[in-house]
């Protein structure tokens, strides 16, 4: 366990204590967490070897721990991301088939609109000359008999 804290460059404070300290864990300070870096044996890598790059591998090999946080931030805000899109599918969905409804009750409302202002029309010949009445009604008896 000791050193875990040591590779991330903390220090025990009291060597008879439990106790360790490190300039990037400050209380209230968590920009300070980014300094805090892993490094990696140096035996793991050689000694003494050149990366590509051209840096020696304990520097090249150092990992910011903060990273680690960042990755999981990274994955659980791709999860949500991808969750909010399939919400967004189907909520686009909802609507198209809610427009569609709307759609088909707007034209039911205007075929009995239609109707409506037919029969009123209808209603105001009648009442207005009675010899209109009297043919509507003389032209639907003989369509009854058929």
């Amino acid at each position: 366990m000791e050193s875990i804290f040591l590779k991330q460059g903390f220090r025990k404070v009291d060597s008879d204590r439990w106790e360790f300290a490190n300039e990037g864990f400050l209380r209230g300070q968590k920009h300070l967490l980014k300094t805090i870096t892993w490094r990696k044996s140096a035996h793991a890598h050689g000694h003494g070897q050149q990366h590509s790059n051209g840096q020696n591998p304990s520097v090249s090999s150092c990992v910011e721990v903060g990273k680690f946080g960042l990755e999981e931030e990274v994955e659980r805000l791709k999860r949500d991301k991808s969750v909010l899109m399939q919400e967004l599918v189907r909520l686009r969905q909802q609507q198209q088939s809610t427009d569609n409804n709307l759609q088909t009750m707007v034209q039911r409302l205007q075929g009995m609109e239609n109707r409506q202002q037919q029969l009123m029309s209808f209603l105001a010949k009648a009442v207005q000359s009675p010899h209109f009445s009297i043919s509507v009604l003389t032209a639907a008896k003989p369509a009854k008999r058929e």
